[in-house]
């Protein structure tokens, strides 16, 4: 099974806008490979650093999302916190299930930028090489 196929299938349904869209920037290269105009190369980046950037806004909304509900947790009196079963227990699960979810999404789109400039390096010999840990240190994400 191809990147692409996988990547679907593993992203999370709701959040799947908030991905970087890999088949966007695999048609971009292609589009990009069978111009002569030296622009393209530019434009590529450019809708790279649009796609974190959306990547990047999602991740400080869910991280600032956690961060409430984690507040909202620490008001629960201590003496009270019962966690067998009820209500604290399903938020507490919540809470856990959204880190976990949160964190394959940071690893989806760390994978995705790997192989997509990757794959831009091998396809685009002509243009400036691009390096992705350099890159993905620059994200928030």
């Amino acid at each position: 099974m191809k990147f692409g196929k996988r990547l679907r299938k593993q992203q999370h349904e709701k959040w799947r806008a908030f991905y970087i869209n890999y088949k966007l920037l695999k048609k971009e290269i292609k589009r990009t490979q069978r111009s002569t105009d030296v622009t393209n190369a530019c434009s590529w980046q450019k809708l790279l650093a649009c796609e974190l950037d959306k990547v990047n806004e999602f991740h400080r909304e869910m991280q600032d999302n956690l961060f409430q509900r984690l507040l909202v947790m620490e008001a629960w009196p201590a003496e009270s916190v019962c966690l067998d079963s009820g209500p604290r227990r399903s938020a507490l699960l919540d809470f856990c299930r959204l880190v976990e979810a949160l964190r394959h999404y940071v690893v989806l789109n760390y994978i995705t930028v790997y192989k997509i400039v990757k794959k831009h390096n091998r396809h685009l010999p002509g243009a400036a090489p691009l390096d992705f840990n350099e890159m993905l240190l620059r994200q928030s994400f």
